[in-house]
């Protein structure tokens, strides 16, 4: 995928992910492909509500049409999940254009470690795979460039690697998700 994107397409698909069960499908269908009734059935829903946010998710290219199949007269379509793209310009918008983005980026991390956090008497978070961290950082605007730089070369290449694997059956899927935001705490005093 082209690391330019038209801006009207980017602000559709932030409109469309605005919708917590938009962002649940575009989730069933991140790492196989699936028709609209397994992901139904995944999610626990009924195939026929599901059918309309299918369309939009695919008319704004977050999913796309990977294999079609017959079965018993009927033709089984199969849709797998496109990742999607935050480009340069974004980062200068408004809180109104990235804030369905990021609510739906938040929502997805927070339903990754709700639904893998151990219960009472199991073992602890090591035996989950989750790693929660939280950083402070301080310094000037190149300060902060350079690692918002460093950060997004970091995932780049993650996601070089990860585009080049084998996934195997048994294989799990872990998210990481990083944002690196103004805190609004008061700076460190000087000395």
């Amino acid at each position: 995928m082209s690391t330019t994107k038209n801006p009207s397409t980017e602000l559709r698909q932030l409109r469309v992910l605005a919708d917590p069960l938009r962002v649940r499908i575009l989730r069933a269908l991140a790492h196989e492909p699936r028709t609209t009734a397994q992901v139904a059935e995944l999610l626990g829903e009924n195939d026929t509500r599901l059918y309309h946010h299918v369309r939009a998710l695919e008319r704004v290219n977050l999913i796309r049409l990977v294999e079609t199949r017959p079965k018993r007269g009927t033709t089984e379509k199969y849709y797998q999940a496109v990742p999607p793209e935050v480009n340069k310009r974004s980062s200068r918008r408004g809180a109104a254009d990235l804030a369905p983005l990021l609510n739906a980026l938040l929502d997805m991390a927070r339903y990754d470690v709700l639904v893998h956090l151990p219960s009472a008497g199991e073992e602890g978070a090591e035996s989950t795979g989750i790693l929660a961290l939280r950083l402070v950082l301080h310094g000037n605007a190149q300060n902060r460039a350079a690692m918002r730089a460093r950060v997004a070369k970091l995932f780049q290449q993650l996601a070089q690697k990860e585009s080049k694997r084998k996934i195997k059956p048994d294989d799990e899927a872990y998210a990481l998700t990083a944002i690196l935001s103004p805190t609004g705490e008061s700076k460190p005093r000087t000395k």
